[in-house]
Parts: structure tokens; sequence; C-alpha cells
């Protein structure tokens, strides 16, 4: 039988993690609310119609990137992330690589696509997310895709739906030298417009293409931090649920034990009792006496 010191123990480590749990969870909360004061206009209708390509199109030679958490305690997003990562890989017609954002998935990176693992950044939510952050991340991206010559930008994260949902979702953009490609394409009937993109030192679509690719990384980074932190309180709200009720149980199994060891504890003084009083010698008798009043 387990000693009720030993539940005692175990009593003590379940409280703990149970305030752990808690504070984390509050944290979690706190972070969300004061996300959601500053949110952001969330449609992302205009700059994603600017830059994606249609669904029917095949997966040519795609650059991913997945939006992972730095910290832990998340539930299962990250993993949720790596798999449609595996989903995009072996959907690739050519040659793919990855621009991994975030701590967390790193470790699956490296077993799984070490050799496609061109860049990892880590702590961008760490401080509010801001132009500068996320300019040299668009910057960085289109240098990359640029020297390696790929078709499109594969963008993995996670939707906030609310505090206890969040949607794994993706958007398939175009690189920027395929994006302009497609509007010269599109365009090349209309005179006015072409006379425009084609005036020298006219930037007007490298431009327009960096602001778009702005906009787009910033929602998405935007959703990716409040479906963490969404993630993280719902996750920490079971976890100490569930702490609550081990807690219970094992107070329940610690008073039993106290009480079983107390009872064992009077068993044995009643029996040494009977066995002195039952004795034929008055000088034990006696010296029993002078114990017990002392």
């Amino acid at each position: 039988m387990i000693n009720h010191k030993q539940i005692l123990s175990k009593l003590n480590s379940y409280k703990s993690l149970h305030e752990l749990t808690k504070a984390i969870q509050l944290v979690a909360i706190s972070k969300l609310a004061s996300l959601k004061k500053k949110e952001l206009n969330r449609s992302l209708l205009p700059s994603k119609q600017l830059l994606s390509v249609p669904l029917n199109e095949p997966i040519n030679k795609p650059f991913i990137i997945p939006i992972t958490t730095d910290k832990s305690c998340c539930g299962s997003i990250n993993n949720n992330i790596m798999e449609s990562v595996k989903y995009y890989a072996q959907s690739a017609q050519e040659q793919y690589s990855l621009f991994l954002i975030g701590k967390k998935g790193l470790s699956i990176s490296k077993k799984l696509y070490n050799k496609e693992l061109n860049y990892n950044i880590t702590e961008v939510t760490k401080y509010s997310l801001s132009m500068i952050t996320i300019g040299l991340l668009v910057d960085k991206l289109n240098s990359y895709s640029k020297d390696s010559c790929f078709d499109e930008y594969v963008i993995i994260y996670n939707y906030f739906k609310n505090i206890v949902t969040q949607q794994l979702s993706s958007l398939r953009l175009r690189s920027k030298e395929k994006f302009i490609s497609h509007i010269h394409k599109y365009v090349e009937d209309n005179k006015y417009i072409s006379n425009i993109l084609e005036k020298k030192h006219s930037n007007f679509l490298e431009d327009l293409y960096d602001y778009s690719a702005f906009v787009v990384f910033s929602k998405t980074l935007y959703e990716n931090e409040m479906s963490e932190y969404g993630a993280r309180a719902s996750s920490m709200r079971n976890a100490s649920k569930n702490a609550e009720d081990l807690i219970n149980k094992l107070q329940l199994q610690y008073n039993k034990a106290r009480q079983a060891h107390i009872t064992n504890e009077l068993i044995e003084i009643i029996s040494c009792v009977n066995s002195i009083m039952s004795s034929d010698s008055l000088d034990k008798y006696s010296f029993y006496l002078k114990f017990v009043h002392e």
C-alpha cells in the first residue's frame, strides 16, 4: 500500500502543475485580448486576388513557408502545419524549398526536409509586429525566390476563428517575377495601362507586389499569433481541468491512507495497553501508569 507521505508528495506536485497551467492560461487570454484590441482589417481579399495562384493550377516549384510558434503548450496546431507541409512537398512536381518561421517546426523539418530547409527565422512575434520586421521578411523571401527561380509561395498558417477553434489554412501566391509577367499578359490589350508599365524607371509593379505581399504576410502572421494564444489558452484550460481531477482523486486517496495510518497506530497502542493490562506483574502495570501520566 502506498504511504500517505508519498501520496502527499504527488498531491503537492499536481497542485503546483495546476497553478502553472492556470497561470499560462491567464497570460494567453490576456495577450489574446490585447491583440483583439488592435485588430487589423482581417480581409485579405484584394491582395489575395492580386497575387494568388488558381487552385486548379499544378504546384510546380513551390517555396513553402510554414508559420509555426516559438513556444510550446499550443496543442496540435504546429503538428497540423507540418502535416500540411508534407502534402505540398509530395504534390510538388519539381523541386521545392522550405522557409520555416518559428522554432517548433524545426526538429521535424531537420528530420524530414533537411536538404530542402533553406532558412529558419524565429521570434518574429516576440515583440509587436512592425512594418520593418514584415518588410525585411518579404525582402528576404523575394531574394531567395529570385536566386532559386521558384514559381510561387505556399504560406501555411492557422486562421483564428475563436478561442477554441483554429483553422488550418494555406495561400498560394505568385513569385514577383511570375506576378509581373502575369500582369503584363493580363493588360496587354489595355494601351493606357501598358504605357504606364512600360515607362522608364517605373517600379509600379514591383512596389505593388511588395505592398500586397506585405499585407498578406502581416495578416497571416497576425492570424497565426492569435491562433497560438487561443490554442494555448484552450489546451491549458484542459490541462488545468485534468490536474483538478487528479488532485481530487489524490486528495481522497491521501485522506484514506492517512486515516488508515492513524487507525493502525491506535490499534498498536491499544494492543500494547491490553498486553500490559493482562500481565500479572504489578510493576509493569505501575510503570505503564507512570508512563501515561508523564
